[in-house]
């Protein structure tokens, strides 16, 4: 072996997630808002660039998790 390698047998059935998050929702939502240019109609509206990004992301929050203001903030 050598080569400075440092390999260990692992039971994959034993490994446990905690706090996994995906960004597949998140992604389409994205590619959805940017295909109808929101951020475009939002800057149209007087929006600066902070603005745009909170509410984009508040929109997809709701898209991908719809529920209260809570889970969306979490």
């Amino acid at each position: 072996m050598g080569h400075g390698r440092d390999l260990h047998c692992v039971d994959i059935n034993s490994l446990e997630l905690m706090n996994s998050r995906s960004i597949g929702g998140e992604a389409v939502a994205l590619s959805a808002l940017q295909q109808v240019k929101l951020d475009e109609k939002f800057a149209a509206l007087g929006f600066n660039r902070k603005q745009i990004s909170a509410a984009i992301g508040n929109l997809i929050g709701r898209m991908v998790q719809p529920g209260s203001e809570l889970s969306t903030h979490q």
